[in-house]
């Protein structure tokens, strides 16, 4: 990617929630609706696309790579398993900026059942399976850029998270155990990281109503995608399809999701994972 940082990680009104992931850095706040506590906040992930003038080689464990992007070189962490040809392009995804404003670590606990069932270490970012050797750091951001080969990858955040908003005198957290990102980067290198998300879900002890709703905003290049979120707790498995379409206030191809209808209480623990998923028409 030239390194034209694209805010555009998913109107994200939920958890960020993980990881949207925003056009950047808009404040984050929390509200009460009636009687349900709510966590209203924004995010989003920058990306830009790049060029590796000399060849990478594949590596079982992650590498530290240079790569050409917005005019200078840039250093990132290439994933296990992923080669770059001289001249490839690649996708570098920003760790200049939180997620999710308010995104953070939470407390492990054995009995927080909305942890996952992982071999993850809390904080730590898979790519396709594999450790890539950048974790989610305290302050919600990625510990160094990432570089993303040209394709399909999933990437799966570890937790558990907390999204905290409001003031210090009320504030709201929802606990998120696991963010999912399926991503896809086109052959110049422009990637399907949201980069701009408003999300307002409910807190912990909050119930899932039609009053919540998460919105992501991705490149323009993915108008006519399907966009897919998903949010599991509870045992239940509440999810939205749409189909992205560009926005004529950002210039983003935006995914809203919302008039998500009522489900069970989220509970104290919060919820097990959030998943935004894109895929080709």
């Amino acid at each position: 990617m030239v390194f034209k940082r694209s805010k555009v990680f998913s109107y994200f009104s939920v958890a960020s929630v993980i990881g949207s992931i925003l056009a950047g850095c808009a404040g984050s706040s929390s509200s009460v609706q009636g009687l349900s506590p709510v966590v209203t906040t924004t995010g989003g992930v920058s990306s830009a696309g790049g060029t590796s003038t000399n060849p990478v080689g594949s590596s079982t464990s992650p590498q530290q790579v240079q790569v050409t992007s917005g005019g200078g070189v840039v250093t990132g962490t290439l994933p296990p398993g992923e080669s770059i040809p001289a001249g490839g392009s690649v996708a570098v995804v920003s760790n200049s900026s939180p997620i999710i404003i308010g995104l953070g670590l939470g407390p492990k606990s054995t009995g927080n059942k909305a942890a996952p069932a992982t071999t993850g270490t809390q904080g730590e970012v898979y790519v396709d399976g594999q450790y890539s050797g950048v974790n989610v750091t305290s302050g919600g951001a990625l510990s160094s850029d990432l570089i993303l080969t040209v394709g399909t990858h999933t990437l799966t955040a570890y937790g558990p998270f907390v999204i905290v908003g409001g003031s210090a005198f009320a504030p709201q957290t929802l606990t998120v155990g696991e963010f999912n990102f399926s991503v896809i980067v086109l052959p110049d290198g422009t990637a399907s990281i949201p980069s701009a998300i408003t999300l307002q879900l409910p807190a912990n002890n909050g119930t899932l109503g039609n009053g919540n709703f998460v919105t992501a905003g991705y490149p323009a290049e993915f108008a006519g995608y399907n966009g897919k979120l998903t949010i599991d707790y509870a045992g239940t498995s509440v999810f939205k399809g749409v189909s992205l379409t560009v926005s004529s206030t950002t210039g983003l191809a935006s995914a809203s999701y919302s008039a998500l209808s009522a489900h069970p209480q989220v509970p104290s623990t919060g919820v097990t994972s959030v998943t935004f998923n894109i895929t080709a028409p």
